[in-house]
C-alpha cells in the first residue's frame, strides 16, 4: 500500500504545473486543472502543512481556495505575480 502511495506522489509531483498569465492563473495536476482569475482573488495565505508550504488563493465569492503547492521550481516572475496579490496574513497582524 505505502508503494501505491509513493508512486503516486512521485507521478503527481512530475505532473504539477502552475501556469501563470496577466489575468489569471492555472493549477494542473494528475487528475484536473484549476483556474483562477486575478479579479476573483481576494489575497494570499502562507500555509505551512506536513509536506512543505503552500500559498492559499482566497477567491470570492464562496469558491474553494486555490493552493499552490511550493514544490514547484519558482522564479522572480512567480513571485512578482504573488507579490501583486494582498498578502492576508501580512493584514492579519496589524
Amino acid at each position: 500500500m505505502f508503494i501505491i502511495a509513493g508512486i503516486i506522489a512521485i507521478l503527481r509531483d512530475l505532473r504539477y504545473r502552475v501556469v501563470l498569465s496577466a489575468d489569471r492563473i492555472e493549477v494542473r495536476n494528475l487528475a484536473s486543472t484549476r483556474v483562477l482569475r486575478r479579479d476573483e482573488i481576494l489575497g494570499r495565505r502562507l500555509v505551512q502543512t506536513r509536506g512543505g508550504q503552500i500559498i492559499r488563493l482566497m477567491p470570492q465569492g464562496g469558491q474553494r481556495p486555490l493552493e499552490v503547492l511550493l514544490i514547484v521550481k519558482t522564479d522572480s516572475a512567480f513571485w512578482e505575480w504573488m507579490d501583486s496579490i494582498p498578502d492576508l496574513d501580512a493584514q492579519d497582524t496589524l
